[in-house]
């Protein structure tokens, strides 16, 4: 009996990591599409509006999209887990300069940490742990 209650844990905590990972992964591509289409109404949709970070991320698209074009590309993404109120992705991603003035290409590995607003993931906040520049 004991063996299928934890099998029965086992493969539901399985599904709800792979909601969870679905669900992440969703707002890190959304919060990129709306970055490379400059839409900084939909780059802010995924970031909480509660983040110590949301009026400084706004002010810096503002100031990105005027003078630059950079391409962002994701080259990896794991999603660590989650505790509650906050959940975990370390994300590498690229950022290459298509137009504007001087740049230095770089590849960036960061933490970024979510957390729920009106029962969505948004990203909350973000340790940068690496950077290359290329």
């Amino acid at each position: 009996m004991k063996a299928i209650i934890f099998s029965l844990l086992c493969f539901t905590s399985l599904f709800s990591h792979a909601d969870l990972s679905d669900d992440i992964e969703g707002v890190i591509y959304n919060n990129l599409k709306f970055t490379m289409d400059e839409n900084i109404p939909g780059v802010m949709s995924t970031i909480h509006s509660q983040s110590p970070a949301f009026l400084a991320s706004q002010n810096m698209m503002e100031q990105l999209f005027s003078a630059y074009e950079i391409s962002f590309t994701i080259h990896n993404i794991k999603v660590i887990g989650s505790d509650g109120d906050y959940a975990y992705a370390r994300v590498t991603q690229s950022s290459k300069k298509v137009s504007g003035p001087a740049f230095q290409d770089n590849t960036l590995d960061m933490l970024q940490v979510f957390k729920k607003e009106d029962d969505q993931w948004k990203l909350w906040t973000q340790a940068n742990l690496d950077i290359k520049f290329d």
